[in-house]
């Protein structure tokens, strides 16, 4: 493919009034291709849910800034965005950090950064 984007938030399962938190610890393989991964987590921390807004806090403010932005956003601007106001909130409802980890494949280098959500 051109291009493999994959956002990983696994906090719930099942219906959303009998979800739980699950424990993501990415694995830490390599990548090939044109493939980059936003997990909602980095290592060993939790992915917190947004139960006001029924999603994950990582897929709340994905939304959010897709539909703010139309598409029209870099992937390092997405990444800051998402770092931010994710590590933010789940400070504030959980009273700990989560803080979203971008991996891609060596073969892309930094030049994801520059890539647009939407093309």
């Amino acid at each position: 493919p051109y291009r493999v984007t994959v956002f990983l938030d696994a906090c719930f399962t099942g219906q959303y009034e009998a979800s739980r938190s699950l424990w993501i610890k990415p694995k830490l393989e390599v990548l090939n291709g044109n493939i980059i991964v936003f997990n909602a987590s980095n290592s060993g921390e939790k992915s917190w849910p947004y139960h006001d807004e029924q999603h994950g806090i990582f897929t709340y403010f994905l939304l959010k800034k897709i539909q703010e932005s139309s598409g029209d956003i870099t992937y390092k601007e997405l990444e800051e965005y998402l770092t931010v106001n994710v590590d933010y909130q789940s400070v504030q409802i959980h009273g700990v950090h989560q803080t979203p980890l971008v991996k891609t494949s060596q073969q892309i280098g930094s030049q994801w950064k520059e890539w647009k959500l939407y093309k």
